[in-house]
């Protein structure tokens, strides 16, 4: 892709799904909140779950088996603050009502967030992420499921946190969707 190429919005949902997909994370195309709740729900299936507080998240969560604490969760759910299509990236910030543990101890990590929040380039993320105000007490970006060689050479999923993670992304009606 050429450095000042802009992607259509379908086409910038299509290399996101492509990328997180490579790198063992699932997207799921969605419509409004109502279509996220279900999505949600349905990939939770009453598993307990901690989620941040967040308004977007208040809205697709309601009535999930909330965990007390993320130890005793199964799932984490949060939302970003942007997302890279060229490599399947989040990117989330941290603060009192967004905690780093939501999205790194339990063992399934759902994203829920706007497609319009889809950057197309690393570099534009990273020049969000500079742009934050007030400078949030931590960041972090996420690739997909956790995976680490470092022990041996030998492949491990879930390591350093969650085995699987799972974007749900809303998708404005006025957007053409990917096949």
């Amino acid at each position: 892709m050429n450095v000042t190429e802009k992607l259509a919005p379908s086409a910038l949902i299509a290399r996101f799904r492509e990328a997180l997909a490579g790198v063992g994370g699932h997207t799921h195309l969605v419509s409004d909140t109502t279509t996220a709740h279900e999505c949600v729900t349905e990939i939770a299936q009453g598993r307990p779950a901690v989620i941040d507080d967040d308004p977007l998240l208040r809205a697709t969560t309601t009535g999930l088996h909330h965990a007390p604490d993320p130890w005793q969760a199964e799932i984490g759910i949060t939302t970003a603050f942007a997302a890279c299509a060229e490599t399947g990236t989040l990117a989330l910030a941290f603060d009192s009502r967004h905690a780093r543990s939501t999205s790194l101890v339990p063992p399934c990590h759902i994203a829920v967030l706007p497609a319009a929040r889809l950057v197309s380039r690393y570099a534009e993320l990273l020049e969000h992420m500079a742009d934050i105000s007030p400078i949030p007490s931590g960041m972090q970006l996420i690739t997909g499921p956790s995976a680490s060689a470092d022990i041996e050479m030998i492949h491990i999923q879930g390591m350093h946190g969650p085995t699987a993670v799972h974007v749900v992304l809303m998708v404005e009606a006025s957007q053409d969707l990917p096949e």
